[in-house]
């Protein structure tokens, strides 16, 4: 008896790939075959990826692919390329994206904004831009010493609000596997936007 379970993807166009996979059963008597496909809209996929003065990256262009893999020492900066894509997404999320970058939630927890931003940095700010295929989308947030106690990066200009619901990052086609260290946690998380912006205590 033996089973297999084999994914296959086929490009057929710049905008579409074609999924498949095959599940096939020989049990000496009996022959089945499962077979399952499905159709992905890649048009909107994240193809570049721009990060000013955050953590090591004190300025970082990145081209992304249908596969991109990042490889290097410990502390080179791999794990802050995904958070930067991370702090995007559990900001809007949290309905704040508007207003500024929330560096702790669901996703992950950050710390303050002097724990964010990058020790090399020459500017008051921190940026993070995207490319889905419809131009690049820019954020970029207040950093100056008086928000280094906070836990809240106020936004100093954005992108149109619109072009959120062209990017997969604030979909449900946002896929994301979590594999942080075990640490501990806190039981009274800081919030100060919460305080100050909405009056929550």
């Amino acid at each position: 008896y033996y089973s297999t379970f084999r994914p296959i993807i086929i490009s057929k166009n710049k905008n579409s790939v074609y999924e498949k996979y095959y599940n096939s059963i020989d049990s000496n008597s009996n022959k089945m075959y499962h077979r399952f496909e499905r159709k992905i809209n890649v048009k909107n996929m994240l193809r570049l990826l721009h990060i000013d003065n955050y953590k090591i990256h004190k300025h970082l262009r990145l081209e992304l692919g249908n596969l991109t893999v990042l490889t290097g020492l410990n502390s080179s900066g791999k794990s802050s390329v995904i958070q930067s894509l991370l702090l995007l997404r559990q900001s809007y999320q949290q309905s704040v994206l508007n207003e500024g970058l929330a560096l702790n939630g669901d996703l992950l927890s950050i710390g303050l904004c002097r724990d964010a931003l990058c020790q090399m940095a020459d500017e008051d700010y921190m940026s993070f831009g995207i490319d889905g295929g419809h131009g690049l989308s820019t954020w970029q947030w207040d950093a100056s010493d008086a928000v280094m106690g906070k836990d809240f990066f106020s936004l100093l200009q954005g992108p149109d609000p619109k072009i959120l619901q062209e990017s997969s990052l604030f979909t449900n086609n946002f896929q994301y596997i979590s594999a942080a260290r075990q640490e501990p946690s806190e039981s009274y998380p800081l919030n100060t936007n919460m305080v100050e912006s909405r009056r929550q205590l």
